[in-house]
């Protein structure tokens, strides 16, 4: 799938389960309001929406790279006890956010197989 939005190459994706959806609204709403989601998933664990959005929270992509993955942390009206973690924060109203991308390893796939084995001569 490619996604593309007109104003920035900055494109992110990151999951929010249901359970954070429902029960943590005010910082679900301070963190959309950070960017434009512009595609949204069903998590396969079932569990979650996973959100692809355009956001200055992320890093500039390059020519044909894919989208990368996120892990957002946040505090309320407090600063972030984590001195790197509080270097990268983005306020939005009394939330602060961090984000994080996540590195992704790729690795061959394996081939797995039955052979025949020889037949023994003895």
């Amino acid at each position: 799938m490619e996604l593309y939005y007109p104003d920035s190459n900055r494109l992110g994706k990151f999951n929010i389960t249901y359970e954070t959806l429902l029960n943590d609204r005010p910082m679900c709403a301070a963190l959309f309001a950070l960017g434009v989601v512009i595609y949204t998933e069903r998590h396969e664990s079932g569990r979650g929406i996973i959100y692809y959005a355009a956001s200055e929270a992320f890093d500039e992509l390059t020519d044909k790279e894919e989208i990368p993955e996120y892990r957002i942390e946040f505090v309320y009206d407090r600063p972030f006890e984590n001195p790197e973690w509080e270097a990268r924060r983005v306020a939005s109203g009394k939330f602060g956010f961090a984000f994080f991308r996540n590195t992704i390893v790729r690795v061959p796939a394996l081939e797995l197989g039955v052979k025949a084995a020889r037949p023994s001569l003895h």
